[in-house]
């Protein structure tokens, strides 16, 4: 299943009907985002979120404020963790990371664009596009072109 079809059934406005109360630990944020859209019907709930801070206290703050900075501090992790690269980064293969979880974080991408319009600037097209579109809609060249991109092709191909 590609998270692009996520991205057609959310509807544009979120309605309070649908909306989730839950609780973020700052120390734990990655995970509690991944494991939150681990369930695909998150991308249609309006979350309403509280976070605990590292003393273990829930932070002040409400409304969108708090979760456009959760996704903030999600998409910050993301970044200097699970991915690779100097122009445009991409997701790096681990070993506790499985298609469940990078689902996950598709489905967070997706969340934040609909809900926000918070885009995670930094990852590569390649990347958004099969997010957006599905690995099976991408062209072998566009993918080439991404590839090509990453340091390490850099090193070894320098005349490309």
């Amino acid at each position: 299943m590609t998270c692009s079809s996520f991205v057609a059934d959310l509807p544009s406005e979120l309605d309070d009907a649908f909306s989730k109360h839950v609780f973020l630990h700052r120390a734990l944020l990655k995970d509690d985002m991944i494991e939150l859209f681990s369930d695909p019907s998150m991308i249609n709930v309006n979350l309403d979120v509280t976070v605990i801070g590292n003393d273990g206290n829930p932070e002040e703050g409400t409304g969108v404020g708090v979760m456009r900075e959760v996704l903030t501090s999600f998409w910050q992790l993301v970044y200097h963790s699970l991915t690779v690269g100097t122009q445009e980064k991409v997701p790096c293969i681990r070993h506790e990371l499985q298609k469940t979880q990078w689902e996950a974080i598709a489905r967070v991408i997706v969340y934040g664009v609909k809900r926000f319009n918070y885009f995670p600037i930094f990852l590569s097209r390649a990347v958004i596009a099969s997010v957006l579109f599905g690995e099976g809609s991408i062209p072998s060249s566009f993918l080439l072109e991404s590839f090509l991109q990453h340091p390490v092709c850099k090193l070894c191909f320098p005349s490309i």
